[in-house]
């Protein structure tokens, strides 16, 4: 490497693949997300959002009055107190974010997953062999 002919490898026959990979990466997420939250059909999915929204909702109204206590709070342990509840708020308010946003991948890639599972499960008729119709014919004559 002293002379600088130091061949470099490149990672182009990877590349190709990382569309796929990260397709994989996401459909693990979401595998797991379902299992986690025991959904197995559309309509579990479209309870558990439901649920998901409204308990996003409840938090960010709980969270409003924490704000404006702690704006107008003069004590220095009240407004670490309040920054300490706000904090589990917005943690909580975080996952459930992703929650939904994970949902809402599911619910728009679920037609095509549906697809290509149709897909595969029919049958692809197998054309006959061209080399036995060949044996089959007669033979000219001479």
């Amino acid at each position: 490497y002293l002379l600088g002919k130091v061949r470099r490898r490149g990672t182009r026959a990877a590349y190709p693949l990382r569309a796929d990979a990260l397709k994989f990466r996401q459909y693990q997420q979401q595998f797991r997300f379902l299992h986690h939250n025991g959904i197995h059909t559309t309509g579990d999915l479209e309870r558990w959002r439901k649920e998901a929204t409204r308990q996003r909702d409840a938090l960010i109204a709980a969270r409003q009055p924490l704000y404006k206590e702690r704006r107008h709070s003069a004590n220095q342990t009240e407004v670490e107190a309040l920054s300490g509840q706000i904090q589990t708020i917005n943690a909580c308010l975080r996952e459930l974010r992703k929650g939904i946003a994970t949902s809402d991948k599911i619910r728009e890639a679920a037609p095509t997953i549906r697809e290509n599972i149709r897909r595969q499960e029919t049958p692809v008729p197998i054309p006959p062999a061209t080399r036995n119709r060949q044996r089959n014919r007669p033979r000219p004559t001479l």
